[in-house]
């Protein structure tokens, strides 16, 4: 996986998008690289990290209105209500859930972000849920990758590296 130093400053969603990204590549090269630390440990911190940055996204989406961000996000209250709540759950299991309940949150948002990143190119209104439609492709790919990672840390790399740890 590709991604730029996170010590560079990007403004905005995009200084989210590097942060998350950067995350991911070092959570990854722990789980294989023989870290001690287990997968459920990488899938909390994954939790904790993308479910603050989520929340702040809703925030300051609800702050600004809605309007497109820079011309590039779409910005719309439904959407920005969403972002409140699965950053809100995926957050609380972060810093209190169980192990199992983190992966399994991780993996089920994970789930609904790809969904929505598949959709969003296929039903840009997401069937007259959101007012506005997605004009660009950045949001879906957002939602892809949050999707793409969600899975893959919440069910698959959790799941091994416990499965692991018990034998």
């Amino acid at each position: 996986m590709y991604c730029r130093d996170h010590s560079v400053q990007y403004p905005g969603h995009a200084g989210a998008l590097a942060r998350l990204c950067w995350l991911t590549k070092s959570m990854l090269y722990a789980r294989y690289s023989g870290s001690t630390s287990g997968g459920s440990m990488n899938a909390r911190t994954y939790a904790k990290v993308v479910g603050v940055v989520i929340v702040l996204i809703g925030i300051g989406g609800l702050a600004l209105g809605e309007k497109s961000l820079l011309g590039v996000l779409n910005i719309d209250i439904a959407e920005d209500i969403v972002h409140l709540v699965s950053g809100g759950l995926m957050a609380f299991v972060g810093f209190r859930g169980s192990d199992r309940a983190v992966r399994s949150v991780v993996g089920g948002l994970g789930v609904v972000y790809l969904l929505v990143g598949v959709l969003g190119f296929i039903v840009p209104n997401m069937f007259g849920l959101l007012p506005h439609e997605y004009k660009t492709v950045l949001d879906n790919l957002i939602h892809l990758t949050l999707g793409v990672l969600g899975i893959a840390i919440g069910f698959f790399l959790g799941d091994r590296a416990a499965n692991r740890a018990h034998h």
